[in-house]
């Protein structure tokens, strides 16, 4: 369900992590550090499995740009 990747060519549907991202309003979105990004959210998500907890995965759409400071 979850893996390394940067854009769109390097997942067939599943969902790609990283540290840094660029904006989906732009055609080609782009994550960045996704291998610090996959292995940040693989110890919450396993140690959860372990302790026999729920996980559960929310996708969001941001419809608008967000503006940095």
């Amino acid at each position: 369900l979850f893996h390394i990747g940067n854009d769109e060519k390097d997942t067939a549907g599943c969902v790609l992590v990283g540290n840094s991202v660029q904006s989906n309003i732009h055609q080609v979105g782009w994550l960045g550090r996704s291998r610090d990004g996959y292995r940040r959210v693989y110890v919450y998500i396993t140690g959860a499995l372990l302790r026999g907890e729920d996980v559960y995965l929310s996708v969001t759409t941001i419809e608008k740009e967000i503006m940095s400071e």
